[in-house]
């Protein structure tokens, strides 16, 4: 029976490892169940726990950090100036959010946005007066065109350096963001939302594994690459991540946000359904 126990136990160890390998191999981080149909799903070069243990991350070996004074500094503790450079802030949003209300006037205020790009992808929920800020420009639409193919659309109306911003999270240090964004030469730059440590300095630091867990919450993209206008939700920002040289992603920033509030669907049937197609299609490019 001992015998039998071990061998039962190298066969689940052996399916585990064959399971976790074909899940690197594919590109895809865990699979989750939503009433029998799977999530979706992402590709990256590290499962979850990975990147919660650092893989993915070149860690102390290029940074900028910007300290109290505003200075930003490389690795080698070397003072940076950046080019004067200002953006265009491209906002899908569907009002399911009331951070979208804070973070606007944060926008509106700052000396490095020049113009705020709002894409409404449901205007029956809007309840703000945009007439108070000068800097948004405000895009109805007739349905719901979806956050990739909003995501297009900004980017053809921006007339600056382009940054995608979810609607549900606030950056209360955002001109320090900026800052180190423009005294560094990345190609993507995006957030990390989970465990920033407010003691330590707002950093940029390396990336080449997709995290995924806040990442596409806010994109500065130095070239905008069009995604297929088939997909409508995901795996929009895994394809800006991947045809980027440069990755960076932003650590210890002020930032608040709520999970998953842009894709809170009433349809869940609908929901479902666009998952499956995006899942099926980013199957299918080779990127």
């Amino acid at each position: 029976m001992k015998e039998i126990s071990r061998n039962v136990k190298k066969t689940i160890k052996k399916r585990i490892e064959l399971k976790q390998q074909k899940t690197r191999d594919m590109g895809i981080r865990d699979k989750m169940r939503m009433n029998g149909t799977p999530k979706p799903i992402h590709v990256e070069l590290f499962t979850r726990s990975e990147i919660r243990r650092g893989y993915g991350v070149e860690k102390s070996k290029y940074f900028y950090s910007i300290n109290s004074d505003k200075q930003v500094f490389n690795e080698k503790n070397q003072l940076q100036t950046g080019d004067t450079k200002y953006f265009s802030i491209v906002i899908p949003t569907m009002w399911k959010s009331n951070k979208i209300y804070k973070m606007l006037p944060i926008y509106e205020e700052s000396e490095f946005v020049k113009e705020i790009i709002i894409i409404d992808n449901d205007t029956s929920k809007k309840t703000i007066n945009l007439g108070k800020y000068k800097k948004v420009r405000y895009y109805p639409q007739e349905k719901n065109i979806y956050v990739n193919p909003a995501w297009n659309l900004g980017h053809s109306l921006a007339n600056y350096e382009l940054i995608l911003a979810n609607d549900d999270i606030v950056i209360n240090n955002f001109d320090d963001v900026i800052r180190i964004i423009l005294c560094s030469n990345y190609d993507i730059v995006g957030l990390n939302v989970v465990g920033n440590d407010l003691k330590q300095s707002t950093r940029i630091e390396n990336i080449y594994g997709f995290p995924h867990i806040g990442y596409g919450y806010f994109m500065y993209i130095r070239n905008y690459s069009e995604i297929p206008h088939e997909l409508k939700i995901w795996y929009g920002d895994s394809i800006l991540f991947n045809k980027a040289k440069k990755r960076g992603i932003i650590k210890n920033s002020d930032t608040e946000y709520e999970k998953g509030k842009t894709i809170n669907f009433d349809n869940e049937k609908l929901r479902n359904n666009i998952a499956r197609l995006d899942i099926e299609i980013y199957a299918s490019l080779k990127i």
